[in-house]
Parts: C-alpha cells; structure tokens; sequence
C-alpha cells in the first residue's frame, strides 16, 4: 500500500488535493495509482471495467480522473495500459531549471522582487519624487 503522505510537499500538503476538486476524485487516483504501484504491472481496460464494477463507481467520474492523470504525465496509457510515468516529475525539472536560468539572469532583481533595506527604501521614494516634479516642470 502506497503511503500518500510520501507524495505530500508540506505535511499538510496532499500532491491530489491541488490536481482534484473533490475527495471523491481524490479517492479514485489514490486507489488507482496504488493499483498499479501494488501489482507491478499496468492496469488494462479489462482490469478499470472490474474496478469500477467492483467499487460501484460511475465510469465517467473513473475516466475523468484517469484523463487528468494521464495529461499531468502521473500515469501513462499504451495500447490500452495504464502504467506509471515519470513524464510529471520530468516536467517538474524542466520547470525548476528554467526557474534557476529566470534567477541567475538578474531578473528577480531588474524588476526589484526583493527585500529592501530602510535605505534603499529612502532611496527609491526620493528619485520617485524627483520624477515626480521634473514632471511637473
């Protein structure tokens, strides 16, 4: 069984709680995705028919959150299989290197997203008021 507080980034942080509106949905990709962590091997159509059937759940809701699972790259369907992916958290790193290239670009700091000091402060307000009656003029 899939311990989902693994899956969490704050303790109080459920990775499903922020891709999912619902608990219900939230309870459907937890108990698919440990399906098909528990077993090894993908889930096929034949396999998400039983699920439903056997959990009394409406095929539409099923499909919706395999849909969503699938276009975040968590799970992957190949001629008819549900596996695991790792396209997720690839795209995570993509994400994160772009993110540290935006950052050691100076970026941040051009466009002033930062602590300031009192003096820089001071700073900022009196070359604000210098434009201010330069415009004026």
């Amino acid at each position: 069984m899939i311990d989902f507080d693994v899956v969490k980034l704050r303790s109080d942080f459920n990775l499903f709680e922020v891709i999912f509106d619902t608990s219900f949905e939230r309870k459907i990709a937890e108990e698919i995705i440990e399906l098909i962590a528990e077993t090894g091997e993908p889930l096929t159509i034949h396999d998400m028919r039983r699920y439903i059937e056997d959990n009394d759940y409406s095929e539409r809701t099923v499909y919706y959150v395999l849909e969503r699972l699938k276009k975040l790259g968590l799970i992957e369907s190949r001629a008819g299989k549900y596996r695991l992916s790792n396209r997720f958290s690839k795209a995570l790193r993509k994400i994160a290197d772009k993110w540290d290239e935006f950052l050691e670009e100076g970026i941040i700091e051009r466009y002033e997203i930062r602590p300031y000091t009192l003096f820089e402060k001071w700073q900022l307000e009196r070359d604000r008021e210098g434009c201010n009656l330069l415009r004026r003029r």
